[in-house]
């Protein structure tokens, strides 16, 4: 099955190893072959917004404790995914597809 394996690759992705070279070139390798899946099964665009999404969450220090000084840059990035992903979601359920397929 393709969703498990795609479940452990993200799995990958969120326990990120540090310090050992050889960790770090397969979390390396992996983390480029899923964006060339990405790429290549759905399209740029996915890719694109997949990298934003990526710098947005790994570029802010993250934390739900609201006494951190640290809280509003947290908030302020968890608000604009949201937002991006709930925008991307209502819009792809709301318009019709403009995609015409001939017959060959």
């Amino acid at each position: 099955m393709v969703v498990p394996g795609l479940l452990v690759l993200g799995a990958l992705f969120i326990a990120r190893p540090a310090g050992e070279p050889l960790l770090d070139l397969a979390y390396g390798g992996a983390q480029v072959a899923l964006w060339l899946f990405i790429l290549l099964r759905f399209g740029i665009l996915p890719m694109v917004v997949g990298v934003f999404f990526q710098a947005v969450l790994y570029g802010h220090p993250l934390t739900f404790d609201l006494s951190a000084w640290y809280a509003g840059n947290s908030f302020l990035a968890l608000v604009v995914a949201t937002g991006l992903a709930w925008y991307g979601v209502s819009i792809s359920r709301t318009r019709p597809s403009t995609r015409r397929v001939s017959p060959p």
